[in-house]
């Protein structure tokens, strides 16, 4: 996804250019090294790595002070500066005994980095991102996650679709596979706009006969979506920002995801094309009279298409949201979402137990809303 791109406007604008871009360039660096330990969570957990990780983490947690700086109208503002808490929220994760917690927000937020600055990463980056992978071992899947995570998508598509063309044998090789078929997915749509490969992607395992029932359910919803999708004929390079924002809100609308907690997953289709549409509305018109309903959509969009690559930026967008429209109906649109999923996320068999950050920052997030 293209998110990181709403970034660019702060970099290009700051008054050090040279210094914020040589900065830009370094973080870019930790985000490619810590790409071969998020594919794999042994590699992640294992502590001869953690060093590389807190490393990686120190560079990225310092992106905040390029931000910092009399530009507090700039729409990528806010997303600066909530990066980097991020950063600092998964670097506690990780050093308090949850690397799991810690590698999925990281996924989402490298994510946010890759997807737009692939191309200014040093090819010395990259050489030594593909060594380490090399040298951790990583299986095929996980590959195929690394070279994904690295915009190296045909060479992780034909991972994947090696992986999907095997026979399911088990049901930890269906579990795995519906893990690669997701995966594939997020790829086809959100990165490549590509909606034949999709389609034939899922006509090729709607015809078999060894899907359990959930998986062939799910695919025949998916494959009902890309096939609309594929009449539209929409090209989404070629669109309009506002034509993008316009078709994304339909879609999320479609979806229904507002209407509850849970991930929409027959809808998978739908909101992974609606993040893409308006991640990319965003890039190209920053400064829009839309936007901030864009912010909403994408935090509505980004829970409920229950992707990796979009773990809990559902947050970053919508307290975003806030921040740039204080006092405001859209704000308290924003802070209720926010409120009821992280509630919900909090919630279990034991009751709701909300750690006293996330509540106060919450209450802080309502009174700038109100």
């Amino acid at each position: 996804m293209k998110g990181a791109a709403l970034l660019v406007a702060v970099w290009l604008a700051a008054p050090d250019a040279g210094e914020v871009r040589a900065t830009m360039h370094g973080n870019l660096a930790a985000v490619v090294a810590l790409q071969p330990l998020l594919a794999s969570p042994e590699a992640f957990k294992d502590p001869k790595n953690a060093a590389t990780i807190y490393s990686s983490l120190a560079v990225l947690s310092r992106m905040k002070h390029q931000f910092m700086r009399p530009l507090a109208q700039e729409p990528a503002a806010a997303f600066g500066d909530l990066f980097s808490e991020a950063v600092d929220r998964a670097e506690a994760d990780f050093s308090t005994g949850h690397p799991d917690v810690a590698r999925a927000r990281l996924r989402g937020l490298t994510g946010m980095c890759m997807s737009c600055h692939a191309r200014q990463v040093s090819p010395k980056d990259f050489a030594a991102a593909e060594q380490a992978a090399g040298g951790i071992g990583l299986a095929p899947l996980e590959r195929a996650e690394f070279l994904a995570a690295t915009r190296q998508f045909d060479a992780a598509l034909a991972l994947w679709g090696d992986a999907l063309s095997a026979p399911r044998k088990t049901e930890a090789d269906s579990f795995a596979l519906a893990r690669a078929m997701r995966a594939a997915l997020g790829v086809s749509v959100r990165a490549k706009d590509d909606a034949s490969a999709t389609v034939a992607l899922l006509e090729a395992q709607a015809h078999r006969t060894d899907l359990p029932s959930w998986q062939a359910n799910a695919v025949r919803l998916w494959l009902v979506d890309a096939q609309a999708w594929q009449a539209e004929k929409l090209v989404a390079a070629k669109a309009t920002p506002a034509a993008l924002f316009q078709r994304a809100s339909a879609l999320v609308d479609a979806s229904r995801a507002a209407e509850t907690y849970l991930p929409r997953d027959g809808e998978r289709i739908k909101l992974l094309r609606a993040t893409a549409y308006l991640s990319l509305a965003l890039e190209r018109e920053p400064h829009a009279k839309w936007r901030g309903q864009a912010l909403y959509r994408l935090g509505i969009a980004s829970a409920s298409a229950f992707d990796p690559e979009l773990y809990e930026l559902d947050g970053i967008y919508l307290e975003a949201c806030v921040r740039e429209n204080p006092h405001t109906p859209l704000a308290l649109r924003c802070i209720d979402l926010m409120s009821e999923r992280t509630l919900f996320n909090f919630t279990g068999s034991g009751g709701t137990r909300l750690p006293p950050d996330v509540s106060q920052r919450l209450d802080a997030l309502r009174a700038l809303a109100k």
